[in-house]
């Protein structure tokens, strides 16, 4: 799966202005929430033609960039779909086709049995086998007579 880093920030870099042909360039426009804007127009009811088209302005942006982080998170989404698939469509194979000697598979006998993985993890154990003294060892999927 990719890991593909995006800036959810409603910024637009500095250099991006909005010009009227034959007025003067309009300040930066940037992307402004609905609530912001909402707040900005019930505070100020009597806003020109210019602040009211810079208003305009930043809800399209906003719009632009939440129709572009919409469609990111869905192409991440959809890779993700792809990606279990696959995993459902060729699951692992075990590493022990067969118990080792002296082993059985562990169906429940021994349910909260794992084994330490590291860094706080643990592993189902997959194989056990009564010892003498009464207690029970155990061997995970991934031990095997070559491992």
């Amino acid at each position: 799966m990719s890991n593909i880093s995006i800036d959810v920030s409603n910024e637009l870099p500095a250099s991006h202005t909005t010009e009227a042909p034959g007025h003067t360039p309009l300040p930066p426009v940037i992307p402004l929430s609905p609530n912001t804007i909402a707040s900005a127009l019930a505070a100020n009811p009597d806003l020109n033609a210019a602040m009211l088209r810079g208003i305009a302005q930043s809800l399209i942006e906003t719009t632009k960039n939440r129709e572009y982080i919409n469609w990111i998170q869905t192409q991440r989404l959809e890779q993700q779909i792809v990606d279990l698939q696959a995993q459902l469509d060729n699951p692992p194979t075990a590493t022990n086709a067969e118990a080792p000697e002296g082993y059985e598979e562990n169906w429940g006998q021994v349910p909260n049995f794992t084994i330490p993985a590291g860094e706080g993890f643990f592993r189902p154990t997959k194989y056990i086998k009564q010892l003498a003294d009464g207690q029970v060892a155990g061997l995970g999927d991934n031990c095997g007579p070559d491992n």
